[in-house]
Order: structure tokens, then sequence, then C-alpha cells
């Protein structure tokens, strides 16, 4: 670890610290209170000075500070009665409540100074361009598209991904929705999107844009076309600034122009920077391969349409005779396209937009009041196969299901196999039963129930990765098989065998047997992706005068005011989990990650305050919030609280902080392993 971070952090975190009982000492002197110490830190006293009356120290737990005041014991909440007017139990009941809020006044400024030099220098940003819009999510079944950008959401502007992150996470999906503004082909469009409740948080389904400079920590993904480039390969920090002669300014035009000769070579054009210090640039033509899908030569079975997107193709499907028709989500079931019934359901969004702008029969099993088959036509439009799913990232989005991006219909897809691909991986493959007797082969009817991924970078095999494959998960199962750092998976299977009563099965169909395959490129399937990474899109906000620079730092500090208070709302109310909460060993890492930004270091150090002074006014005994409390109702009943209420409510408050500093390092802790 670099000294010097970790000196920055100390120094910048103690300055939070510091600025919090300097409002307390200050106003405590002006009130004419003696203060005997003034702590950074708790704990035992590592060093020590005196000036004056005041003895100044920093201890050995810095999670913290206090400031002791004439007056004031160790006892939570029962002060001293002195006979002497420093006592800070005989100053007025308006002097003290003073003195209490101070700490919170200091914060509340210090934030808003460092939110304002932060926008002064220039705040980098991911812009709120949208990179993919989750099939089946809200913003996707909105009719929000890759490429929209978004310019305000909830009336705030200019909008930022951060801020609709915040926005979406802090709405309750029971009754409230998120106000967009969006701007597409030089038009604004307005859209009320309700969030869709997570195990963590609300969501709408949208991730940040891609932009076209090569990421700086692998600027290509091994094992893809990109990693095989000879001769000049790209390297960190180069721009995509053209594709087969094309110039493109954006991802989506980048991913546009690689679809429409996915089955081909691509050449693109780079331009990369002179050396350190040097403005010259200089470009490159480099040469990509074609790439290919990856499979396991599994054909899984195609549930139900669960969503149809605003405004697409689809919602404009006629049948057989011209009249408008309608496809229902949740009762359709896609059985066929122009009469073919033998596909492969992760390939029909590619079947389909190779049709695009002509018009393909979908023959849907229709389930509702009763059964039918329906016969509808689509024109399906060019937007590119896979770009829901954002240009190579892999995460794992649930029961996000498949996309057929250019009718705009999602689909789930089981995981229970409808045909085994003959020749291919899964056909060759033996399964091992529990009691280790392999021989037996996949077959249709069989169920996936587990997977575990085996991954490899620059040669050396890194942890494997476990997932439990629910209902309607294989789309997100089968695109993480896409990343060419997968060179084997397992998977635990439920064997459709054990059902039937085979002899070659497990003596129960509730145990799982286990097949260990090695994905395969189909040549037949062109993927358009060829293994570059790309960094997120970012910009940077400097404002060019003073004043617009308190501007922005005021409404900084209003909103993550508001915000703040929104997130505590979610937290009482369930919508957000206790998960999302963060402690000293996370805002230390994050510290030490900004230490040589100093702009972002800064917009932190902002943010930490808002932070303490919220949560340290909140009416919590022991805190200043708590403090404030036992004020008021001394200022209205003209009397104290008695001992014994003051020590109960503050052991219950000193009890409650302890048990929330133990949650959230251990939440902290889980995330380092």
């Amino acid at each position: 670890m670099d000294p010097i971070r970790i000196v920055a952090i100390l120094i910048a975190l103690g300055l939070v610290i510091f600025v919090h009982e300097l409002g307390h000492f200050m106003v405590a002197r002006w009130a004419g209170v003696l203060v005997e110490r003034f702590s950074i830190g708790f704990g035992p006293v590592l060093f020590s000075f005196r000036r004056g009356d005041t003895e100044y120290a920093i201890s050995a737990i810095p999670l913290g500070g206090y400031v002791k005041m004439l007056g004031q014991t160790d006892t939570p909440g029962i002060d001293e009665p002195i006979d002497d007017a420093r006592s800070y139990q005989n100053k007025s009941v308006g002097w003290r409540m003073a003195i209490i809020s101070a700490g919170v006044t200091m914060n509340l400024i210090f934030g808003f100074v460092c939110y304002a030099v932060a926008y002064g220098i220039g705040v980098p940003s991911i812009p709120a361009l949208i990179g993919a819009a989750v099939p089946g999510m809200p913003a996707w079944e909105a009719g929000i598209h890759s490429g929209d950008n978004i310019i305000s959401v909830n009336g705030h502007s200019p909008a930022d991904y951060e801020m609709l992150v915040n926005e979406v996470a802090l709405t309750n999906p029971k009754y409230e929705t998120v106000h967009l503004v969006v701007e597409r082909d030089g038009k604004k469009l307005y859209f009320d999107v309700r969030p869709k409740q997570s195990d963590l948080k609300p969501q709408i389904g949208v991730t940040e844009s891609q932009g076209l400079i090569l990421s700086e920590s692998m600027p290509v993904r091994d094992h893809s076309p990109a990693a095989r480039i000879k001769g000049d390969a790209p390297i960190a920090g180069d721009e995509v600034i053209a594709v087969n002669g094309t110039k493109v300014g954006t991802y989506l035009e980048y991913a546009e122009a690689m679809f429409a000769g996915e089955g081909e070579p691509a050449t693109l054009t780079l331009e990369r920077k002179g050396a350190e210090g040097s403005k010259s640039t200089s470009t490159v033509d480099v040469a990509l391969e074609t790439n290919h899908i990856r499979r396991l030569g599994l054909e899984m079975t195609p549930g139900k349409i669960v969503a149809i997107q605003a405004d697409s193709p689809a919602t404009r499907a006629v049948d057989e005779e011209g009249n408008p028709a309608q496809i229902i989500p949740g009762a359709d079931t896609i059985q066929a396209v122009d009469g073919v019934s033998d596909f492969d359901p992760m390939r029909l969004a590619d079947i389909i937009a190779a049709k695009a702008g002509q018009e393909v029969t979908l023959t849907l099993l229709r389930e509702d009041k009763r059964q039918r088959t329906v016969n509808v036509k689509v024109t399906p439009d060019d937007t590119p196969t896979w770009i829901d799913r954002n240009a190579g990232r892999i995460w794992f989005d649930g029961d996000a299901p498949m996309g057929i991006p250019s009718l705009g219909i999602a689909f789930q897809v089981s995981p229970r196999i409808r045909r085994v691909t003959p020749g291919s991986p899964a056909q060759r493959a033996t399964i091992v039963d529990p009691s280790g007797k392999s021989g037996a082969s996949l077959q249709p009817g069989d169920v996936v129930k587990k997977i575990e991924f085996i991954y490899e970078v620059e040669g050396k095999p890194q942890k494997p990765y476990e997932i439990d494959v629910k209902d309607e998960e294989w789309p997100t199962v089968f695109w993480a098989l896409q990343s060419p750092e997968v060179r084997k998976v397992k998977l635990w299977v439920k064997h459709e065998s054990a059902e039937q009563g085979a002899s070659d099965a497990p003596e129960t169909a509730t145990e799982l047997v286990e097949v260990s395959l090695e994905p395969e490129a189909d040549p037949t399937w062109p993927f358009w992706q060829r293994g570059m990474n790309f960094q997120v899109a970012e910009e940077v906000r400097q404002e060019e005068s003073i004043g617009g620079a308190l501007w922005a730092g005021l409404e900084r500090t209003r909103t993550s005011v508001v915000r703040l208070y929104l997130l505590l709302r979610g937290l009482i109310q369930g919508t957000i989990s206790y998960q999302n909460l963060a402690g000293p060993i996370f805002i230390g890492t994050v510290a030490y990650s900004l230490a040589y930004d100093f702009s972002k270091l800064v917009l932190f150090l902002g943010m930490l305050n808002i932070n303490l002074a919220i949560i340290n006014f909140l009416p919590i005994p022991i805190l200043d919030g708590g403090h404030m409390v036992f004020l008021l109702y001394e200022l209205v009943l003209r009397r104290q609280p008695s001992e014994r209420i003051l020590l109960i409510a503050n052991y219950m408050g000193l009890f409650l902080i302890i048990g929330l500093m133990i949650l959230v390092f251990g939440l902290d802790i889980s995330r380092l392993f």
C-alpha cells in the first residue's frame, strides 16, 4: 500500500471529524463554556498538549471525536451540576441547543464548500447515456433504448448516471414513478417509469454507456479475436474513431457498424496518443477476424412472452387479414417463425434480425381462457442483437428474459433441455451421478439446476463462479458463456431419466448429476462483439465562474441531504436493503482509490460531511440529535427528563449504535472476500 495515500486519507478523514468538533468547540467558547478537552478520536490519548484551560488531544480510535465541556460526565446523558458559570449545564437551553447543533452545521457548511471547490476544479461524472435497457425491466417496457440520453430526472438537470441511480433507488415503487426527459435523435421524449423492487433496491433496468476509449486495465479480452491481432495490437487508451472506414462517435454507432458486418472481418481505425506530455496523436488500423457465439450444444425450452416494449414493431402487429393484432404477455408463446418451429430460442433474436424490414409471421400458442394457435405478422427493424446485454459486460440479472431487440419482445427461456445438438460438447459429454458412476448422457427433459464457470485470465486460472439456475434464468447463463475468459463449465442437472426410472439414473429424482463441458464457437452463428474492452463514457462538469461553482455546490448539498433522508425512509419501509450500507473499511477503501484524484477526493469529502451531519442529527440518544430531543423536552416542559429516563434512553442509543457498527463492519469485511 502507498504510505502517501494512507497519510492523505488520515488527514482528509480527520479533517471531517475536526470540522465537526470545531463547531461544538467554537460555539461553546462563544457561550462562555469551559472546554476541558478537544479530542480527535476516542479511547486512550496518544498525544496531547494544553493551551489555556483546554487540553487538545489525538486519541487511539479514529472513528469520531469529542469535546469535553465542564458540567458533562462520562455517564451517557447525565450532566454534572456544578456551581460555575462556565458549566455547560448552567447555560440556557438556547445556548445548549446552539452548542449541540454547531457540529452538524459546520459539517453542512464544510460539505457545501467541498462541493463548490470540486465543481470549480471540475468533477468527472458518468453521463446518463443509456448503454443497455434490460429486456422486461421497467425502462425497457416504457420504450427507453440504448443510446438514449437522459437530460432530466424528476425535474433535476443536468442529469448524470449517479443521479439517475439515486433517484430510482429512493423511489417507493408502490406509489411513485420516476419522471425522465430523454433526448433521442434531437427530440425530447418524456417518460414516467415505475421502478421494480429488487432484493437490494428499486431499479428500472438500465446500465451506463461505454465510450470508445479502450480500458486501462484490460484493453482486449483474453482468447478473443482482439487478443489474436497480429502486428500493431490495440493498447490501453486507444480510441476507436472508425469501423471499416466509417467514422463513429458513440458506442452505439460502433455497435451498429459492427453488427452490420458481423459475419465478416472488420478493420478498426484507432487514434493513439503520443508519449506522455505530448499532444501529438497517430492513427492505427487493426484487422479483427470474425467472432462467433459460444455454445454448449443445449437448446432449451422457450417460455411465455413476458413483456412488449412500448412503441416497438411488436405493438404494430397485424393479423393475417391485415387488421391490428395484439401480442399478449403472459399468455403467448412463440412456436414458429415463418412456419419454422425447430429453432434454438437463444438464436431467435438473430433469426428475426436477419429479416429486418421484411414481414415475418409469428405463430403463437395462446393460453388464456382457452388454448389456441394465433398467427400475427410483424416487421422487425434493424436494432442490433445483444445490444441489450451491454457489450461484453457479464452480470447475473436474475430472471432477466431473452430480448428480441428488433421487435421489442421479451420472452422467458427455461433451463429445461429441449434438444441436444448432435456432435456438440453436450452430446459428447458423459454425466457423473452422486455415486461416482458415469456413462449416461444429457437428454431432452433434463433441467440445469446449477452451473459453475471456470475462468482463465492471462493464462492463470481464476476463482470459479457458481450460481443456482432458477426458472427462466437461462438467458443470463447463456450470456455469461460469451465471456471468452470462460474456458469450462460444470453443470449440475436434474436428470430426466431419473424421473422415468432408468437403470443408469440416481436412485431419487432429487439427486443431481454432474457434467463438465467446454463451450465451442458455432461457425454458423456470427457475433458482432470482438473482445474490445471499453472504458465507461465519462465527462467533466466544471463551472466557469465562482458563482456557478457556489450554486452547483449548494444544489449538490441540498440534493445530498434530501437523498439521505429518502435513503433512511427506504431502509425503514424495506424498499432498500441494509446490504447497501457501508462502514469505515469501505469508506477508507474508496478514499484510498481517490487519494491521487483531488477533485474526486474533495467531492467524496463533501459527501462524508453531509452524511455525518444528517446521521449525527438523527433523534437517537447519545448522538447530537438525541441531545436536541432532550433539550426540546426541557424547553417545552421547563424541566429536564428524569435521570432514569436519560440513562435508559442513552444506553438504548449506545447499544443501537454499537449494533449498527457491528453490522457495517461485517458488511465491509464480507465485501473483501
